[in-house]
């Protein structure tokens, strides 16, 4: 869930959010926005305060090459099943030790 929809829901002020937090209101704005992604710190705080509601996967953007993907959807490869399998590497998608979005392989390694 989006914290954005998640303060709505709750019908919690942004501005009071931002204080429970320990982040200035502009700085959550950024984070609702996607200017900014929280620091892991931040990210467990809002995780908490949420109860679980807001992750830190709420953060990232769609799935590469999948735009307007819904939560948790899985894009079915029909090529793979014609090659008996998936023969490509699968591109996997995390958050890097800074909190922006980070690229690898499946398989590889630093």
């Amino acid at each position: 869930m989006k914290l954005a929809d998640y303060l709505s829901q709750v019908e919690i002020k942004p501005s009071a959010f931002a204080e429970r937090l320990g982040v200035t209101r502009q700085t959550l704005w950024r984070y609702m926005s996607g200017g900014r992604r929280p620091e892991w710190d931040v990210l467990e705080r809002i995780r908490a305060e949420t109860e679980g509601k807001v992750t830190p996967n709420d953060f990232l953007d769609d799935p590469v090459g999948n735009p307007g993907a819904s939560e948790g959807s899985v894009e079915h490869d029909k090529t793979s099943d014609a090659l008996g399998g998936d023969e490509r590497a699968k591109p996997l998608r995390c958050l890097s030790a800074h909190g922006s979005a980070a690229f690898a392989t499946e398989g590889q390694s630093r």
